[in-house]
């Protein structure tokens, strides 16, 4: 079983609507987030959003995840980049990938533009 489709039986089984599960995660997810994690057209769940959903489902994170080794595996390397870089850097990678081709283009010249006015010099 998927993730999204483990998520909406759990959410179902629990009689939780996609509203009150969003407003019982922290930060809060809107439905439209909910309903794109359960019809998997979210690439992926962001480590923070699994441990709590676990939580809120009483369940451990290898069962949340099914048999998804892949889906395990990134949940381990989301955890390390935020270990190794912090929360800020791990969600600006994670929105990054969630950016279709042009969207990604624009970032990465944004972001250029943003580098040479704030460059931390080294010292």
């Amino acid at each position: 079983m998927k993730i999204g489709e483990m998520l909406k039986k759990l959410r179902l089984e629990s009689g939780l609507t996609m509203e009150q599960l969003g407003s019982r995660l922290d930060p809060p997810v809107q439905n439209s987030t909910i309903l794109r994690w359960e019809n998997g057209s979210i690439r992926s769940i962001k480590a923070e959003y699994l441990n709590q959903l676990g939580q809120i489902f009483n369940i451990s994170m290898n069962r949340l995840l099914g048999t998804d080794e892949s889906l395990l595996k990134e949940v381990k390397l989301w955890d390390s980049i935020t270990l190794m870089f912090g929360s800020d850097a791990s969600e600006f990678f994670h929105d990054f990938l969630e950016l279709n081709s042009e969207g990604k283009k624009k970032a990465r010249s944004q972001m250029s533009d943003l580098w040479k006015l704030y460059h931390k010099e080294d010292k």
